[in-house]
């Protein structure tokens, strides 16, 4: 897997702060040619009509928020207590509702439109996004079922954009992109699939492209403070113990 390494931090920032920008899921853009609104909003119509099925990429590329740093250290990230679960806020019953069954559908149809116009989503991050603004479960469920029916909602899709962005543009390990994916409501075995393809050298030649990007900014201090911040940086990003040490002795040029 060839990796883009996305451009410098910036310099005069406080310690720690350029790194923790290299997490920022807010400045990735997405692909320069992505449907808008109502090209979705055409397409949805057209599939219920019954006229023909959902466009091929008529999904945007993934962008997210950073969220807290895994617990690099959990061998089954799934089995977490923070693991998402199924959206079950508070319904309205059916005395406080105004609006009738049809009218709640498209009402649902638009909010999820309008979350995929700005980029791509899993189906739990929408079944959230609805539970959010109060849609009945059964409404939710049905409109998330038909759309994932026609293809514009498709976690294994998802997840493996999600992969490529976060890999082209931060460079994580295989570790930290199964945390985002976890929490992102992607099952183990969509996750497991999508990041199949992040080896050690794909995680080595990320982390050596970090520190690479890292070291300008700590050229006034001595090596055991370069060492020591450059491992903490690596760490936040999933790396593992033994990858670091050889990362460091290659770039440092000293054996750790």
């Amino acid at each position: 897997m060839t990796e883009t390494p996305k451009a410098g931090t910036g310099t005069g920032a406080a310690p720690g702060q350029a790194e923790e920008h290299l997490l920022s899921v807010d400045a990735w853009q997405p692909p320069a040619h992505r449907p808008g609104l109502a090209e979705l909003r055409q397409a949805i119509r057209t599939i219920e009509s019954g006229d023909g099925e959902a466009p091929p990429g008529s999904v945007a590329a993934p962008d997210g928020s950073p969220g807290a740093a895994p617990d690099v250290g959990s061998a089954d990230p799934w089995e977490s207590p923070e693991a998402p679960a199924t959206a079950s806020r508070g319904v309205p019953g059916a005395a406080e509702r105004t609006l009738s069954d049809a009218e709640e559908q498209e009402r649902a149809r638009e909010i999820v439109l309008r979350k995929l116009d700005v980029r791509n989503r899993s189906r739990w991050e929408l079944a959230e996004a609805l539970a959010q603004r109060d849609v009945p479960a059964g409404t939710s469920e049905a409109v998330l079922d038909r759309m994932t029916e026609v293809g514009l909602i498709d976690d294994a899709s998802f997840a493996r954009e999600w992969v490529h962005a976060r890999q082209e543009r931060k460079h994580l390990s295989r570790r930290m992109l199964l945390d985002e994916l976890r929490r992102k409501g992607v099952t183990r075995e969509l996750a497991e699939e999508a990041t199949a393809d992040v080896g050690e050298t794909d995680e080595y030649e990320a982390a050596v492209d970090l520190v690479r990007r890292k070291l300008p900014s700590l050229d006034r201090h001595d090596l055991d403070v370069q060492r020591r911040r450059l491992a903490g940086m690596l760490e936040r990003r999933g790396f593992t113990v033994g990858l670091i040490h050889r990362v460091l002795a290659d770039t440092l040029d000293v054996v750790p």
